[in-house]
């Protein structure tokens, strides 16, 4: 439902600073209504039938999922497993799946545990640090001041990022290099079969 309007961003993208901002965001916005919209309608006239069981099964997941995020569990690894169960549980459910990837990702934490001030003035230090651990004609590799330099920087921006992040960069190569490629050589195959069913029906 919301093909012409990434369409649309894609475009304005190309065009670069002579779009307003506004109007990005606008799209944007419009988009991710849209994409709402076009969940509850998969949700609503794509459901055969509903086990509760099953349904009752994901929403106790959904409630670890937000017990971990209030207790400050912050592990992409939790979030991910915990999503798949849920998945799992909507999809034999009778409801459809890309209901739980709407409902996880709004548990899943989106807040950082180090802020702007705090992350610059830790990794300036260690910067600093890294730095004065460095002789001429040394190499990283069996310096440990540096190596332990470099850990904590790897730790510190690991902590800047929120675990919603972490997940998502990790799904960017499946999505594009997997999901979509199969996506794209599946669903001109589904309409063939559809198109040629109706014209059986009609003859």
């Amino acid at each position: 439902m919301a093909t012409d309007i990434a369409f649309a961003l894609g475009v304005l993208a190309l065009l670069g600073d002579r779009v307003p901002l506004s109007l990005k965001v606008f799209l944007a916005a419009v988009a991710i209504a849209d994409d709402i919209g076009a969940v509850m309608v998969i949700a609503l006239f794509y459901t055969s039938h509903i086990s509760v069981l099953l349904l009752g099964l994901a929403g106790v997941m959904l409630a670890v999922a937000l017990a971990g995020n209030m207790l400050g569990v912050r592990r992409p690894l939790f979030y991910a497993l915990v999503g798949l169960a849920v998945w799992f549980c909507f999809l034999k459910s009778g409801i459809h799946s890309t209901v739980a990837g709407v409902a996880m990702a709004m548990i899943i934490p989106a807040k950082t545990r180090c802020d702007t001030d705090l992350f610059l003035f830790n990794s300036t230090n260690l910067i600093d640090e890294f730095k004065r651990h460095h002789h001429p004609g040394s190499n990283v590799l069996t310096n440990h001041g540096q190596l332990a330099a470099i850990q904590s920087m790897q730790n510190v921006a690991n902590k800047a990022q929120t675990p919603l992040q972490h997940l998502e960069h990790a799904l960017v190569p499946w999505v594009d290099f997997v999901i979509m490629p199969l996506f794209a050589l599946a669903t001109p195959g589904c309409i063939c079969r559809r198109t040629s069913a109706r014209r059986c029906w009609s003859r």
